[in-house]
């Protein structure tokens, strides 16, 4: 199935809207477009061949929030939260002629929360030899937290970057709840447990 067939397309407004959540949206734009259920049926299809080709399907939603990351930085420095795609894009054209390299990456809608903040697990390797691969992991991990509070629509670095160089900058870091904002993997694992 590839397109969807109808006289009424040409008449496409130019400006749709931008999310169709249900039933009563879908029935508004079949007034205008024409052939709702071939419109249906070409969105579910769809949506299945998604499900089929991308296995981290299920966590994507309409909650997009993106880090804009520059490549050769460390602790933090330079990183940007931003709420849409589209606005990630207008920064990067903001840096047309930087030669800098940029990484650009889709934070988890639906991230596992512990104490109801975001972390992260920090785990060193050291990496041998090339042919054959040898990589070996140090036994500890350790996990880092950030000191406000998990708001999934929050855009704030507080909010969505643990790095430890970024946390303590803030003024409730010495009072948080979680010593340090750390636990070693020992800690995460007896949490994990209860």
């Amino acid at each position: 199935m590839g397109s969807i067939k109808s006289s009424k397309m040409a008449s496409t407004p130019k400006a749709p809207p931008k999310y169709v959540y249900g039933l009563s949206e879908f029935k508004e734009i079949e007034n205008k477009l024409g052939n709702f259920q071939a419109l249906h049926d070409y969105v579910v299809e769809l949506c299945n061949r998604l499900k089929e080709r991308f296995t981290q399907y299920k966590m994507n939603g309409t909650e997009n929030l993106w880090l804009l990351k520059p490549g050769s930085s460390s602790r933090g420095r330079g990183i940007k939260v931003y709420k849409t795609y589209e606005k990630v894009l207008n920064r990067i054209k903001l840096l047309k002629g930087n030669t800098r390299l940029w990484v650009v990456q889709k934070c988890i809608e639906n991230p596992l929360i512990v104490e109801n903040r975001k972390f992260d697990i920090r785990q060193w390797v050291l990496v041998t030899d090339w042919n054959p691969l040898t990589v070996w992991c140090y036994k500890e991990s350790y996990v880092r937290f950030c000191v406000q509070e998990y708001d999934p629509k929050g855009d704030s670095r507080k909010n969505h970057l643990t790095n430890n160089s970024v946390q303590k900058k803030y003024a409730d870091f010495a009072d948080a709840e979680i010593d340090g904002n750390m636990w070693s993997s020992t800690e995460f694992a007896d949490h994990l447990e209860e």
